[in-house]
């Protein structure tokens, strides 16, 4: 199953629907902040990252705290960002494990530094 948040799901929902995986799907209508903050409970194997550029700088830090309470033992944050932001490397018990670059796009893996 997923959970996918965003403001605006129109494009998402179409996408499940012809990968014919509408019913293994959570849908959350809410901006970043509020869903971090109400989800606290939930565990997760993966969570990826996909925020405007504009904001990435902003929300890093928040995604890492929320993924150190959330991301299961074994688990992985995939956090999509533009090159030329500089993420941390770590926060918390959050430690990148590797970034891949793509033209302006940088891709950072994030696990739990006992990993």
């Amino acid at each position: 199953s997923a959970t996918l948040v965003d403001k605006n799901l129109r494009t998402a929902r179409k996408n499940a629907e012809l990968l014919g995986v509408s019913d293994k799907v959570s849908w959350k209508n809410l901006d970043i902040a509020r869903f971090l903050s109400s989800a606290a409970s939930k565990t997760y194997d993966i969570i990826f990252v996909d925020p405007p550029y504009d904001i990435a700088l902003d929300i890093h830090l928040p995604v890492l705290a929320f993924a150190e309470k959330t991301l299961i033992e074994n688990g992985v944050l995939i956090f999509e960002h533009p090159k030329k932001c500089e993420l941390s490397e770590h926060a918390g018990t959050m430690q990148r494990s590797q970034i891949r670059l793509y033209g302006d796009t940088a891709i950072s893996f994030y696990e739990h530094e006992d990993r």
